[in-house]
């Protein structure tokens, strides 16, 4: 993991107490939906309705080289801001979990700000058990994140992940998951949303922030045998880890067991709310980014990893998006900001070689 000495009074401040399988890719490619209220970008990744958004603010004065001012607001602060009284009472509760961490990793700094689980907590999921974590990423070297309207803002994955299952298989692109998404004043701030983990809190559950649109089997060196990942020192791009300190008072084993066996086997009961996924429309009129093209290499494991705009990173399985040898072409990721479509294309040629590529809507 690379990462650069990060002005003390910034880290101090981020801490301060006010406050897949990639098979999987072409299941999930098209099930975003945006949203827009009060000019914040909505974003509903592989899920099935729209979430509520919360983003935290934070308002950063810099001089050359140093920290003048950090202000932050609480997520409960910023959901009543939204319209989202029954978040914002949640996350103002005793039940919430206040955490305040932070890490740094390929140039950013990542913190985990808080999360919240349970029913009711949006009133489009009253009767869904749910959980919210709060994250904001912002630059080390204190230059602003892209704004959400560039075309090559900086995505990233933030997924919880369960200790002893598969990170590329169970993470919040199958676990009913979606995210809101705003920058302010250069930093970037995510409220992430899926299915409640608290079932899972005996067993050990972790937040991950990664480059890229989905899991990257690369970022972490994961321990299949004992369940356990870490950061991997060798990955070009963030790779961010938490631990979230769930109660194990609230575990249930059962219905964990059951959660599991009913993600894994495919079906919709028990993995999510069961309606159907809302997908963002292909692009009719569409312009290759030739800036963005580029030839992929294929590793021993049989992936490809795509890297365009400015923080964008793909991975995925050739063979489950691209079958046998043949020229031929396929979309594994569409995403929008409410007005424009963007695509992520890979294209084999009569030779075998495979090219990445963004196609923008004119």
């Amino acid at each position: 993991m690379k990462s650069e000495p990060f002005d003390k009074k910034l880290t101090d401040a981020l801490a301060r107490t006010e406050e897949p399988d990639a098979g999987l890719v072409p299941g999930v490619q098209r099930a975003l939906m945006q949203k827009e209220r009060e000019g914040q970008a909505m974003h509903r990744g592989w899920t099935r309705r729209s979430m509520a958004a919360v983003i935290a603010a934070l308002v950063v004065l810099l001089s050359v080289g140093a920290v003048a001012a950090y202000t932050l607001l609480t997520p409960q602060e910023y959901a009543k801001r939204a319209g989202y009284p029954l978040l914002a009472e949640a996350f103002a509760g005793e039940d919430a979990i206040k955490i305040d961490e932070t890490r740094t990793s390929s140039g950013h700094t990542v913190t985990l700000h808080g999360i919240v689980s349970g029913k009711g907590l949006d009133a489009l999921d009253a009767d869904v058990d749910k959980t919210y974590a709060a994250v904001t990423i912002a630059r080390e070297d204190g230059r602003p994140m892209p704004d959400t309207e560039d075309a090559g803002y900086g995505d990233f994955f933030v997924s919880p992940l369960i200790r002893g299952e598969k990170p590329w298989q169970v993470n919040i692109a199958s676990m009913g998951g979606g995210y809101a998404l705003s920058v302010i004043d250069g930093v970037q701030y995510r409220l992430i949303e899926c299915d409640g983990v608290e079932m899972f809190a005996d067993r050990g559950v972790s937040l991950c922030v990664i480059s890229g649109t989905f899991y990257d089997i690369h970022a972490f060196d994961y321990d299949e045998a004992a369940g356990t990942m870490t950061p991997n020192p060798e990955y070009q791009g963030v790779n961010a880890l938490f631990d979230l300190p769930l109660d194990a008072k609230k575990a249930d084993p059962e219905r964990a067991r059951a959660y599991l066996d009913a993600l894994l086997a495919g079906s919709a009961e028990g993995a999510g709310d069961g309606a159907e996924a809302e997908a963002i429309p292909p692009i009719v009129d569409g312009v290759i980014d030739e800036a963005t093209r580029k030839a992929l290499i294929l590793d021993a494991d049989g992936y490809v990893v795509f890297e365009y705009g400015d923080g964008g990173r793909l991975t995925v399985l050739l063979d489950s998006v691209l079958p046998g040898d043949g020229p031929e072409k396929v979309c594994v990721s569409a995403s929008s900001d409410g007005t424009n479509v963007t695509e992520v294309w890979l294209e084999r040629d009569a030779a075998g070689v495979v090219t990445g590529y963004v196609v923008r809507e004119r």
